[in-house]
């Protein structure tokens, strides 16, 4: 039994996301977005993947190349908070809806402009309350990023915000 058209078209779209988040630490991986069809843009970024870590560079997402981007992916992930220090130091606080502050307007900031360079991320007012147009737009980072959808800027969605403002700005 084979996947659906749509599992299929998720399966890729989590690798565009795997790919696409190891991408803002390692620039040699291009950033493609995440679109659900694996064309030239993804076979490149897949390909360049397997020549960073030592696979079989033939562009396709087999089984030992999906282990390790998913190996890679958490490994980047779990890493203790970037060094932009306007994040809180506690250990899994999140930041959302209601919370005011520098950290907000950072957050908004980054947002604001990945919304202008991306077309898939909802454009936001730059301030310091975190609105629900804010929450919207974080979750929209988060689906990119293939994170739980919370709204809220718990310490992967920093990561990735961070890495993201490093090579965006």
């Amino acid at each position: 039994m084979g996947f659906s058209d749509m599992q299929r078209i998720e399966h890729i779209r989590e690798l565009q996301r795997y790919l696409h988040d190891i991408s803002y630490y390692d620039r040699n991986i291009p950033r493609i977005i995440p679109d659900g069809i694996y064309g030239a843009e993804t076979a490149d970024a897949v390909r360049q993947f397997q020549l960073q870590y030592g696979l079989q560079d033939n562009g396709e997402a087999n089984p030992a190349t999906w282990l390790a981007i998913v190996e890679v992916y958490q490994k980047l992930l779990d890493v203790p908070v970037q060094l932009l220090s306007v994040f809180p130091r506690e250990i899994g606080e999140t930041i959302g809806e209601g919370r005011d502050g520098f950290t907000v307007l950072v957050i908004s900031a980054i947002l604001s402009t990945l919304s202008r360079k991306y077309g898939n991320l909802p454009a936001v007012e730059v301030g310091a309350l975190y609105t629900a147009q804010l929450a919207q737009a974080v979750r929209a980072f988060q689906d990119i990023s293939g994170l739980p959808q919370t709204g809220a800027v718990d310490r992967r969605t920093w990561n990735l915000l961070a890495a993201a403002v490093d090579v965006e700005i």
